[in-house]
């Protein structure tokens, strides 16, 4: 199960445990499976795959009914945990298999990343804890560089020094805490 690897990565795995659990607990579920690749694109989407299972419940209320039930319960498990169903239409994906886009941006509000900065000049180290936004800020600045703007401009809660050090990807790591006075 490749998502547990992307999810683990990107710290919503106990969220997505938390979301199989809870659908596990519909008793027409057969299986549960998901595509996390968008978070590797900075795409915070969770693609949820799964699988209607008939019951003697399920037979008695129709096929249609029962898959319009399982849906909509679905769909109100997954709202309950912050999930945000796109514009994307439900798909049927094989027998009995429904894929299903939602949102995860919510997810990432509770997001941490420390970041280290080592003065270059007297060897100090400080740490700083990017949250929420930020860490959605930082990975994309990653992949994108100043053409998203200056630093202080995107990081304006970070100290000067730490955010030349450890975020700025030209500085080449060069450094100076404030107690150096260079």
């Amino acid at each position: 199960m490749e998502y547990i690897n992307i999810a683990e990565w990107f710290g919503i795995d106990k969220k997505v445990s938390a979301l199989v659990d809870k659908l596990n607990t519909m008793p027409n579920v057969e299986s549960i499976d998901f595509d996390l690749n968008g978070y590797l694109d900075r795409i915070y989407e969770v693609i949820l795959i799964i699988t209607f299972r008939e019951t003697p419940e399920s037979k008695e209320m129709g096929f249609y009914k029962a898959k319009d039930k399982f849906l909509k319960d679905v769909l109100k498990k997954c709202k309950s945990l912050g999930l945000k169903r796109t514009s994307d239409r439900i798909e049927e994906y094989g027998d009995y298999s429904y894929y299903i886009v939602f949102d995860s941006s919510s997810w990432n509000a509770d997001r941490e990343l420390a970041i280290t900065a080592t003065c270059s000049c007297c060897g100090k180290e400080e740490t700083y804890t990017l949250k929420g936004e930020e860490v959605t800020t930082f990975e994309k600045y990653q992949s994108e560089g100043r053409s998203m703007g200056y630093l202080q401009d995107l990081f304006p809660k970070v100290p000067n020094w730490i955010r030349s050090g450890c975020i700025d990807q030209f500085s080449g790591g060069f450094c100076v805490c404030p107690d150096c006075g260079m």
